[in-house]
């Protein structure tokens, strides 16, 4: 029997509200303790996948309705910044770590009390467009590089601190947005080593 696909909004929803928790229930030792990203400790990396909230809330107050969007989906979205990784990453770290300044507190309330507002508007926005860092996209394709982001970086928090991981359906979506970044016979046969592996990583 076949079920309904749970939305890619519900899946952030549900990703971030885990984030919510986890970051409620850090001691101050797991706080400090360095994850497998050179230089950030759980702090840093919860301070980045925060960010996420306040970002999704500055697109949603200035949309673009009636553009056209430069990326046609979220793994167009991630390509985009493959000739600037090195750039990105270093601007990726800098307000990753001025957000982990203000402590654990403000992070956790963000994820815990924004984001069910903030996702909420988005649903509320539908399909316009939004301008980001990586160019215009549609903002639901928006929503599922945000899901690429909390979950990636799960699986990086339980590395330094056991627990649960992501929702299978989750992973999924990442997995779906990684093979359109390869393309998917790229993928097939570099996964099956079929091909050279220098496509790989697809994403840091």
């Amino acid at each position: 029997m076949s079920t309904t696909p749970t939305s890619d909004l519900t899946l952030v929803r549900q990703a971030w509200e885990q984030w919510a928790k986890v970051g409620a229930g850090l001691s101050d030792v797991e706080w400090a303790r360095p994850t497998r990203l050179t230089g950030w400790d759980v702090l840093t990396l919860y301070a980045h996948v925060a960010r996420s909230v306040e970002v999704l809330a500055g697109l949603l107050d200035e949309p673009l309705p009636g553009t056209a969007p430069e990326r046609a989906d979220a793994s167009a979205y991630f390509a985009s910044f493959a000739g600037v990784r090195e750039q990105a990453a270093r601007q990726v770290d800098a307000v990753a770590r001025r957000a982990a300044a203000a402590g654990p507190a403000p992070l956790v309330a963000s994820l815990a009390g924004d984001g069910p507002a903030v996702l909420d508007r988005a649903e509320a926005a539908g399909e316009v467009t939004v301008g980001t860092v990586g160019g215009t996209i549609a903002l639901p394709d928006y929503l599922l590089t945000r899901l690429v982001e909390a979950t990636i970086h799960l699986l990086d928090l339980r590395h330094a601190v056991p627990g649960p991981g992501p929702a299978p359906e989750a992973v999924d979506r990442v997995v779906d947005v990684l093979v359109g970044i390869a393309g998917p016979v790229a993928f097939v046969e570099s996964a099956t080593g079929r091909a050279d592996l220098s496509i790989f990583p697809l994403l840091a």
